[in-house]
């Protein structure tokens, strides 16, 4: 007799660009074919088992093997950059904690280091501006403005 297991999909056509760190997370999912015949022959053979329930499970006993998965803090998306503590835009990782939207007079810009690559939000040059947030150029102000 074979029973139906639900594969649930994830789907978004902007995923990458809306949710990148979530996107790269699905990316780095790995798990090999005997994991998940032991995670779905538990969830047919134990009465009262959810998939929820195994899943957490799983996690709790496997964390070296999804550890992996979830992307470093510091890897800004386009149109994002690298902040510190106090939310202050900072130029290289080394100082960052985290990232955030680059505001209207930035643009973001991808930059490259030993960890890989990330974005900086980087203030628009003398005569031009960018009005809008999350960015990733500006543009020549209008004549007669800066």
């Amino acid at each position: 007799e074979s029973t139906r297991v639900p594969l649930r999909k994830w789907v978004h056509h902007g995923l990458e660009s809306a949710f990148s760190r979530v996107q790269e997370m699905v990316v780095n999912m790995q798990l090999t074919n005997s994991e998940m015949d032991l995670v779905l022959l538990r969830l047919k053979t134990e009465v009262g088992q959810t998939e929820g329930s195994l899943a957490c499970e799983w996690l709790k006993a496997h964390p070296t093997s999804w550890a992996s998965w979830i992307p470093s803090g510091t890897k800004c998306a386009q149109g994002w950059g690298l902040v510190d503590a106090t939310e202050s835009f900072v130029n290289a990782r080394s100082k960052a904690t985290s990232c955030s939207y680059c505001v209207p007079g930035r643009f973001s810009q991808k930059i490259v280091d030993s960890e890989g690559e990330t974005h900086i939000c980087v203030a628009c040059a003398r005569g031009e501006s960018q009005p809008g947030p999350a960015q990733t150029s500006c543009m020549p102000c209008e004549a007669g403005t800066f």
